[in-house]
């Protein structure tokens, strides 16, 4: 640096000497009306020179001046983002721990001095929610996309905090604006297909289970997906049923088995449905299968509720498994979901309370 100001210097220093050495003579110089200096030439190219050198040095100089306040000034900043960085840090470790109100207190103290900072609004905008303040969540995610405007997370966390707080349709629609910019995946898919089925639309919630099938590769993937499915259709089959659409509810139900035959609720679904088409054959060949395969009184129950099986069925009920018909679950059956404990006095596929499919139990 200091080479590259030195050199032109004394370039022009001797260009200067040059010309002042064949211009000996004097100039005039007028300073106010009749009064007038004389200056030797060589005064004026020497004292243009060093004003050059004068003015040249105050800019290098003033240069460095901004230079050191710029570095000093990045360094606050540096030491500012530092500490900003390492408090939202200890909040979303405090976030962790379970004190969700310190977390949030932590957080606000980060906003107060950048109120823009992005993950702080997006780790406020998930307490909120967890906390059930379902509006302050919104704001908190909406401007933090403020911030971000095309981060597809962000958005896909307000429809969340939409669906969270019971509002499904307006979630499906920022859902389904997601989709629209970008390539589907699972779990873009899964929530889309959830909140239909909360909306009742089970046509599409069926259509969207099918894409999820289609980009899962592994084997517990798949056989996950095909219980889901299994249950769109047993909702889709009794949508049709409370329509009056019986043909349609039980191709539904057959549906359901043939995509996951060991779905108990489904088979079980399938048998009340073959019992209202009046094909009471196939259906006391379905519970009773169902029977053999889970050894549970439940299906043997029903056959009993729908005038099925003769007057031997308990007979060879205990013939065939024993356990199946002693102590009170034939003549006081209790059904019990296995998620939430809740006890029945008759059979729901999918519990009332906690909305779990239920795998056969009685108690």
């Amino acid at each position: 640096m200091a080479f590259r100001l030195f050199l032109p210097l004394v370039i022009i220093f001797f260009a200067f000497l040059y010309a002042a050495v064949f211009n000996p003579g004097e100039v005039v110089f007028r300073y106010a009306p009749g009064s007038s200096v004389k200056i030797p030439i060589v005064a004026l190219i020497m004292a243009s020179f060093l004003a050059g050198v004068l003015s040249l040095s105050l800019v290098q100089f003033f240069r460095l001046v901004g230079e050191g306040i710029n570095n000093f000034s990045n360094m606050l900043k540096r030491v500012a983002a530092s500490r900003l960085e390492s408090a939202f840090v200890k909040a979303n470790r405090t976030a962790l721990d379970g004190d969700l109100e310190k977390a949030e207190k932590l957080l606000d103290r980060i906003l107060g001095r950048k109120p823009g900072h992005v993950e702080a609004l997006m780790l406020k905008g998930d307490i909120c929610r967890k906390t059930g303040r379902f509006d302050e969540a919104i704001r908190a995610h909406s401007h933090a996309l403020s911030e971000r405007p095309s981060d597809l997370e962000i958005i896909a966390q307000i429809a969340e905090d939409y669906f969270a707080g019971g509002n499904p349709a307006g979630a499906l629609r920022i859902f389904d604006k997601i989709a629209s910019r970008t390539s589907p995946t699972v779990e873009l898919l899964s929530k889309q297909r959830d909140v239909c089925i909360q909306l009742g639309d089970i046509s599409r919630a069926r259509l969207l289970q099918n894409g999820v099938l289609s980009l899962v590769m592994d084997e517990a993937g798949r056989k996950a997906g095909q219980e889901k499915m299994a249950q769109i259709l047993c909702l889709l089959g009794e949508q049709f049923l409370a329509d009056g659409k019986q043909d349609e509810a039980l191709t539904s139900f057959e549906n359901a088995v043939e995509v996951r035959p060991d779905f108990v609720p489904a088979r079980m679904l399938l048998g009340d449905a073959l019992v209202r088409k009046g094909r009471t054959g196939e259906a006391e060949d379905c519970f009773r299968r169902v029977f053999l395969e889970t050894g549970s009184a439940a299906p043997l129950i029903r056959l009993e509720k729908h005038g099925l099986g003769g007057e031997g069925l308990r007979r060879w009920a205990g013939e065939v498994l024993p356990s199946a018909v002693t102590g009170s679950s034939w003549t006081n059956p209790k059904y019990k979901c296995r998620s939430c404990g809740l006890s029945e006095a008759d059979y729901y596929p999918q519990c009332p309370s906690c909305g779990a499919w239920n795998a056969l139990s009685t108690k």
